[in-house]
């Protein structure tokens, strides 16, 4: 049994996907395996699979026709032999040559079953790398998933993607924690039990991942209806299932649920005009959704409340865009 199984969703990156699995066979630790999940690709992707397997016995390739993202990492998660599971795309790579031998010498002190990989760099297309300072802003190697909710609520920028955590196979077998298929964000619906049902939480504070950028036709590149709808349906989700979770935890669904109410209201009124009975349909969801914003931290958020409560979401938003810079302190 390997200690990692790499997994790899593969669907039309055949620019990027030579760069990503070179990052992988480069690694100083060797104890992994690698499996890519050809996503029903209609480019050179499939053949760069073939290519890469054929030269290195770690590498399998499961050809598949198209799922989508949570799909495919479902298939890679139920094929996986190795003790952890590491969530790479394959637009992404690697940081360093030691990015796995970090991850290892981590488990091996900890023993946790999640890993938070809180040091990141980004690059865009031109290869012109962005690095970042360690996110989790905290010097800890491990804590409580109480604290680790603490921590990330004080800093609203932390990215907490899939790619960003490496888990425990049976942690993820045991509480049935598989991605959401047909839907877009599905991290924001897999993410937030993942955090909850942990007994504890490993802080990597190396140099572990490098996302690429504003990469053209992205999936995460463009705003449209079908994301919007997709996140009401996650706050509707995560409010039905947070009874499920401890009860110390419960606020960080809430907050999760807030934010994603935030950035709905704020995108909805962004869409193409043609959407007009769409948007009448989120207004009207987001309104029986507005509750939730009295039960959040910030000070805003009862702000928003009250505005749309006597104003109406279009006056609202209207309103509290032209006012943004005076309104900015009572906003944060």
């Amino acid at each position: 049994m390997p200690l990692f199984s790499i997994i790899i969703p593969v669907y039309n990156v055949s620019a990027y996907l030579k760069f990503c699995l070179d990052s992988v066979i480069n690694q100083l630790f060797t104890d992994y395996e690698c499996i890519l999940i050809n996503d029903g690709s209609t480019d050179e992707s499939s053949k760069i699979c073939d290519e890469y397997s054929l030269k290195d016995t770690r590498i399998q390739v499961i050809h598949k026709k198209n799922g989508g993202l949570s799909d495919a990492r479902n298939t890679g998660i139920l094929n996986s032999t190795g003790e952890y599971i590491v969530f790479l795309d394959s637009d992404d790579s690697f940081s360093s040559i030691e990015s796995l031998l970090n991850l290892m010498l981590i488990i091996k002190k900890t023993g946790a079953d999640v890993i938070f990989n809180s040091k990141l760099d980004s690059f865009f297309d031109n290869n012109n790398i962005i690095n970042s300072p360690d996110q989790f802003h905290d010097n800890r190697d491990c804590c409580n998933p109480f604290m680790f909710c603490k921590i990330i609520m004080r800093n609203k920028k932390i990215l907490l993607a899939g790619c960003f955590f490496t888990l425990k196979k049976y942690f993820l077998l045991k509480n049935n924690l598989f991605f959401k298929c047909g839907i877009f964000h599905e991290d924001e619906l897999w993410m937030p039990f993942v955090i909850c049902y942990a007994n504890k939480i490993a802080i990597n504070h190396n140099l572990f991942y490098s996302y690429r950028r504003n990469r053209k036709n992205s999936i995460m590149s463009k705003l449209n209806l079908k994301r919007i709808i997709d996140r009401q349906s996650i706050i509707n989700e995560l409010l039905m299932k947070k009874n499920d979770i401890n009860k110390n935890l419960q606020f960080f669904i809430t907050e999760r649920c807030i934010d994603l109410w935030y950035n709905i209201f704020n995108d909805v009124f962004c869409l193409q005009e043609n959407y007009v009975n769409e948007k009448k349909i989120i207004i009207r969801k987001l309104n029986e959704q507005k509750n939730i914003l009295l039960h959040g931290k910030k000070k805003k958020y009862y702000i928003y409340y009250l505005l749309i409560y006597f104003l109406g979401f279009q006056n609202s938003y209207s309103l509290i865009n032209k006012a943004k810079k005076h309104l900015k302190k009572y906003l944060e």
